[in-house]
């Protein structure tokens, strides 16, 4: 089975953390720490195997690298294919250019 993965900076870019935060919550991950003034927060799926980073604040320098590594986390930890996780999330792929 092919795993897909998102790489597109512009792309992992349109994933808003509240939508994040809704999608940890709606499948049994806990929030299990809040750091950086209440601007990052790390996640645990229930069965304690694995581990999310959610920045709350999109003006994060490396917002986009860390939204690909969760993106990816969460792929992994739930057995699905980064594409999917990505659209569960609300990433919005839009039109590219050739």
């Amino acid at each position: 089975m092919i795993k897909a993965t998102i790489q597109d900076r512009a792309a992992l870019a349109t994933i808003r953390p509240e939508n994040v935060v809704a999608y940890l919550k709606a499948h049994g991950w806990q929030r299990v720490e809040t750091s950086h003034g209440g601007r990052v927060e790390t996640w645990r799926p229930q069965d304690g195997e694995g581990e999310a980073l959610v920045l709350l604040d999109r003006s994060f320098a490396d917002y986009t690298t860390r939204m690909y590594f969760l993106v990816k986390d969460i792929a992994e930890s739930d057995g699905r294919s980064g594409l999917d996780v990505f659209l569960d999330l609300g990433g919005d792929l839009g039109e590219r250019e050739p």
